[in-house]
């Protein structure tokens, strides 16, 4: 394996482990997403999509918001790894 190949998979991979429960961080999770923001009415766009006319549509990654349970560890992108543990941290607060 090169040495930028090893570096790549530094970046993209991580292991945590939250209250022992064995999480492993990728930001190669993601999901397709058509972003429709700067198409002026959206109805008429897809309408016309459909007919072959190219619309103002852009195609990017979205973080993926699914945890996948593989081995017993779970799989999830670091965002989501986030908002579970605020989650968790909310949830843990004591209440008044």
């Amino acid at each position: 394996m090169s040495r930028s190949h090893d570096m790549f998979r530094d970046r993209a991979e991580a292991f945590v482990s939250f209250r022992g429960m064995r999480i492993f961080t990728s930001i190669l999770l993601t999901k397709p997403f058509e972003d429709w923001s700067e198409v002026r009415s959206p109805s008429r766009a897809a309408r016309r999509l459909k007919r072959g006319f190219r619309q103002r549509i852009k195609h990017i990654q979205v973080p993926d918001p699914d945890v996948y349970q593989i081995a017993g560890a779970f799989h999830m992108h670091p965002e989501t790894l986030l908002r579970f543990e605020r989650e968790v941290a909310r949830r843990s607060e004591p209440r008044p």
